[in-house]
């Protein structure tokens, strides 16, 4: 069972599901997040967000907690989340991390103008 704010998830699938649809709409995501205490098979979690709204294209830094509960193969068979989403100007994002994939396109990007930089010295 997963609890997202006001949302109840039950079985794999429907996770999944849930996890699609908000990477779709929850782009240029950076994540911190702060263990707070654990005991046995039970972690809590403080964490902050930054996303923009792949439709609107407004930034927003989301504050919350989680509790996690683990069964005994390491699956996770609880979460409940509670968070607050604050609108905020691009000028006040925190995170602002390359992630990996824009590393990679960078890097792409790099190559494909060094080897046509190549090319326009070779003519």
């Amino acid at each position: 069972v997963w609890r997202n704010r006001d949302q109840l998830f039950i079985g794999r699938e429907a996770i999944q599901d849930f996890l699609t649809r908000k990477w779709e709409r929850e782009t240029n995501y950076r994540l911190v997040k702060n263990l707070w205490t654990w005991h046995d098979n039970r972690i809590a979690v403080r964490f902050t967000y930054e996303y923009q709204h792949a439709e609107s294209g407004q930034w927003f830094r989301c504050h919350g907690n989680e509790l996690w509960q683990f069964d005994a193969k390491g699956y996770m068979q609880h979460r409940d989340m509670s968070g607050n989403d604050i609108p905020i100007a691009e000028s006040e994002r925190l995170y602002r991390w390359e992630t990996p994939s824009e590393t990679k396109a960078k890097a792409a990007a790099e190559e494909a103008a060094k080897k046509a930089e190549e090319e326009a010295a070779k003519l």
